[in-house]
This record gives structure tokens, sequence and C-alpha cells, in this order.
């Protein structure tokens, strides 16, 4: 089977160079779009071609040719077909090996929450001018859940600092 005719909404879970622009042409085309925005390189790994499933197994895993893909994330965004590109899941370490590019990350996207403030790589981030989003807001499956009294305890402290909740998390 051709993993191609696969219906990819953003990303493949194996992305060699050559699949990325078709990756994206596919996606726009389920999801009835002209562009995305932004587009993102969801890991730094890639798995062997035979491999159709997410977490995957040392002898599973295949060299990243992070200069070639993002050199084809760049080609899709010079077509117009994303407004902008980035990243998910990057290490300061990791993005420091995107010191090549003519259009950098815009973002990057990683777990970031109250138990998880990853506080080293937003600093990183924010002197490249690299912005961070969050998944897993409110804490994810192994780490310390965000309690209601948490939540209203920082929802009372924001009202008195005038601050944004998150504002709070975060410091």
């Amino acid at each position: 089977m051709n993993f191609l005719s696969l219906p990819s909404y953003g990303y493949l879970i194996i992305i060699p160079t050559l699949y990325v622009l078709p990756a994206l042409q596919n996606s726009l085309k389920c999801l009835g779009l002209d562009y995305l925005d932004p587009y993102l390189v969801h890991c730094p790994m890639s798995a062997k071609p035979e491999i159709r499933k997410f977490a995957y197994e040392e002898h599973e895993l295949m060299p990243f040719d992070m200069k070639g893909v993002w050199a084809s994330m760049e080609q899709c965004h010079n077509l117009g077909l994303t407004k902008s590109i980035g990243v998910s899941n990057f290490s300061t370490k990791k993005l420091e090996h995107l010191s090549f590019p003519s259009i950098p990350p815009a973002v990057n996207q990683v777990e970031l929450n109250p138990s998880w403030q990853q506080k080293n790589l937003r600093e990183y981030c924010r002197g490249k001018g690299i912005v961070v989003t969050a998944y897993s807001p409110l804490g994810a499956r192994g780490t310390e859940p965000v309690t209601v009294v948490m939540v209203l305890w920082t929802m009372n402290c924001s009202r008195k600092l005038h601050m944004l909740m998150e504002k709070l998390w975060l410091r």
C-alpha cells in the first residue's frame, strides 16, 4: 500500500524529504484548504517505511535528514501552501541543529504545563524569535494533575495581580 494514499492531516509518521510536499498537498486536499498555518515537523525522528505505528522501538528508527526535511518545508512555504513553518517536540539541542535554514522555525510546539514548564527551552526560543506553543497545557498522562484547588487559587491570584493565569503558571 502506498502510504501517500492514506489521509494525512498535517503530518506523516515517516517524513522522508521527498514526501513533505506531497503530504502537505494531500492534507490540503483532504481538508479542502488552500494553505495551512502553521505546518510543523512533528518530531525529529524517522521510522522505517514499513512501520505504521507511533512509539517506535530503537531498531525501527532510521537516520533523520533534518536539513533535507527543512528544505522541503521551506519549499512548501515558498509555494504559499503554508503561511508559517515550525517544529514540534524539539529540544534546545535539536533547535541548535537548525542553524542552516533560510526560513527559521516560527513556532516550537512542546508539552508545557504547570508541572513541566521547560524554562530553558522557552528562554532559548525567546532569544531566537521562536514562539513556543503548548500542548497538554493542563498536564499530560503521567504528570501530576492540575487540581481544582490549584486552578481556583491561580484564578484568585491572577485577579489580585491583574495577570493572566497562564503567566502565573509559567513563572
